[in-house]
C-alpha cells in the first residue's frame, strides 16, 4: 500500500541527504506553526481543481478552502469542520492562475497528470513510499516535473532541486518503459516572489547519476535509524552533519535537541579568534579580539569566515527563540526576566460605533474616511498576467508609471543566481569622467 515517506520525504531531501541523522533526531518533535503551509495546501488545492476541470481559479474567489491537520483540503461546506480555513482573494487567484496557464501551455501536444502519486521507495528504500508530484508532463523526448511553490519567504531554484529530482526518477522510471526521454525540465514556480518560473534541463544520464548519489545517502538514513540507540545518545555524532541548508527547517535543531549543531556554531566563532592569546584578560579581551580578526582577514580566510556566518546566525536566533519560549512557559532563567515591549498601535474597539458618531456629526465624508490610490503590487494582482482583472494594455501603461529604489548590494556565494555588480571603485570613477567632466 502507497504512503507518504516517513524517513526521507522529498520536500525535506536536502535535510535528510546532508545530514543522514536528522530524521532520528527529529522523531517525536511535533510540527511548529503550520500556517504557511497549510495556506500552501490550499492553494495546490485551488490548483489542482483548476487543472483537473480546465476551469479559471476566479471562478473560486470569495469562496473559502480548509485544510485539516491531515493536510486534506476542502471547499467550506464540504467536509469535517476541524479545519484551518483560508479564503480564495486576489492574491491567490493571480498566483494559482500564471502556474495554472503555464502548466496548461506546457503540456500542449503532451500528457498532462495532475497531484500525481509517484513511488519513490526504490530511490529511498522505504517499503511504500510515495510522494507527489504537482504536475508530471510527458512530451516527445522531455519529461517535465512542475512544481508550484506559494511560499513568500525564500526564492526556490530548480537547479539541483532533490526534492524535483526524486520527482523526476520516480516519473522516468514509471514512464520511461513507455516513452523515449532524451532530457529532463524541472520547473519551479513560485508566482508570488516572481512572474517567471525558475527551469533547469538535465539529460537522462545526468538524473541517473543523482540516483545513485541521493540512494547512497538514503541508506545511510536507514543505517542511522536501524542503530539509533547506539549513537542517538552517545559521543558518536558521525551522522550529524550541520550545514545551513540542512538546518534551517530541523525541528531537533529548533528545540535544542541537537548538540552537533551547537558545537558547529560554537566552533565557527571560536575559530575567528583563534589568533588570540591564551592569557588574554577580561580587561584586553575585546581589543585583542580585533586585532586577532584583522590580522587573520586576508581575502581567503576571511571569506571562509562569511561562509560560517548564516549558520551562526541561525544558531543565534535559535536559542533566542528557544529562551524565550522557555521563560515564557513559566521557567525563571537565571539572570534573565521577562519584560512587555512597546505597546500596539491605537486601533478602535468598535469602527460601527466610531463611524456612527462621526456621520451623526454630519461631517463630510473626506473628514471621516481616508482614501489611498492602490499599490503597483495590488493593480499587478487586478490588472497584470493572472490578474483577476486582467488587462494586459492597462498593465503595460501602469508599468512605466511605477519606480523602485535599487536594491542594496549584499556579499552572498558565488552560488547566488543574480548578476555580480562591478564594485572596482577606480573604475567607476574613471567611466564618470570618461567624456563627461563638466566645462
Amino acid at each position: 500500500m502507497s504512503q507518504h515517506a516517513k524517513l526521507m520525504a522529498p520536500s525535506a531531501a536536502e535535510k535528510w541527504s546532508n545530514c543522514v541523522g536528522s530524521p532520528v533526531m527529529e522523531e517525536g518533535i511535533p510540527d511548529g506553526d503550520t500556517t504557511y503551509a497549510d495556506e500552501g495546501t490550499a492553494a495546490h488545492f485551488l490548483a489542482a481543481l483548476c487543472l483537473n476541470e480546465n476551469q479559471d481559479p476566479v471562478a473560486y474567489i470569495r469562496r473559502e478552502i480548509c485544510v485539516t491537520p491531515d493536510g486534506d483540503a476542502f471547499f467550506v461546506g464540504q467536509g469535517a469542520t476541524e479545519a484551518r480555513t483560508f479564503g480564495v482573494d486576489e492574491e491567490m487567484v493571480s498566483a494559482v492562475r500564471k502556474y495554472v496557464q503555464r502548466t496548461q501551455k506546457a503540456a500542449e501536444g503532451g500528457e498532462l497528470m495532475v497531484e500525481r502519486r509517484l513511488d519513490i521507495s526504490m530511490i529511498t528504500g522505504e517499503e511504500g513510499a510515495s510522494g507527489i508530484g504537482d504536475a508530471v508532463i510527458l512530451l516527445p523526448g522531455e519529461l517535465q516535473v512542475r512544481d508550484l511553490k506559494y511560499g513568500v519567504g525564500i526564492r526556490v531554484f530548480a537547479a539541483n532541486n532533490k526534492q524535483l529530482l526524486i520527482y523526476a526518477l520516480a516519473a522516468y522510471h514509471e514512464f520511461s518503459q513507455f516513452a523515449d526521454f532524451e532530457r529532463v525540465r524541472i520547473v519551479i514556480h513560485q508566482p508570488r516572489i516572481s512572474a517567471e518560473p525558475d527551469e533547469w534541463v538535465i539529460t537522462v544520464e545526468e538524473l541517473l547519476a543523482f540516483e545513485a548519489e541521493i540512494k547512497d545517502r538514503a541508506k545511510l538514513v536507514l543505517t542511522a535509524y536501524e542503530f539509533r540507540s547506539n549513537w542517538q545518545n552517545g559521543p558518536d555524532y558521525s551522522y550529524l552533519t550541520p550545514g545551513e541548508k540542512q538546518c534551517r527547517w530541523c525541528r531537533a535543531k529548533d528545540v535544542g535537541k541537537c548538540p552537533a549543531f551547537d558545537k558547529a556554531a560554537l566552533e565557527s566563532v571560536i575559530g575567528a579568534f583563534e589568533n588570540l592569546d591564551a592569557n588574554t584578560t577580561p580587561e584586553t579581551t575585546i581589543t585583542e579580539a580585533t586585532e586577532a580578526i584583522k590580522l587573520a582577514e586576508d581575502p581567503a580566510v576571511l571569506a571562509d569566515k562569511f561562509q560560517s556566518v548564516p549558520l551562526v546566525r541561525m544558531w543565534c536566533d535559535t536559542v533566542e527563540k528557544r529562551a524565550t519560549a522557555v521563560a515564557l512557559s513559566g521557567v525563571k532563567l537565571p539572570g534573565l526576566k521577562v519584560v512587555l515591549g512597546r505597546e500596539g498601535n491605537r486601533a478602535w474597539s468598535d469602527a460601527e460605533a466610531v463611524e456612527a458618531e462621526l456621520k451623526a456629526k454630519r461631517l463630510k465624508a473626506d473628514d471621516i474616511y481616508d482614501k489611498k490610490l492602490i499599490s503597483p503590487p495590488t493593480a499587478e494582482k487586478r490588472f497584470g498576467e493572472g490578474g483577476t482583472m486582467a488587462n494586459s494594455k492597462l498593465w503595460k501603461k501602469l508599468q512605466t508609471l511605477i519606480t523602485r529604489a535599487p536594491g542594496a548590494r549584499s556579499l552572498v556565494p558565488e552560488s547566488d543566481k543574480r548578476k555580480e555588480v562591478d564594485t572596482n571603485v577606480a573604475a567607476q570613477f574613471d567611466n564618470l569622467n570618461d567624456g563627461s567632466d563638466l566645462a
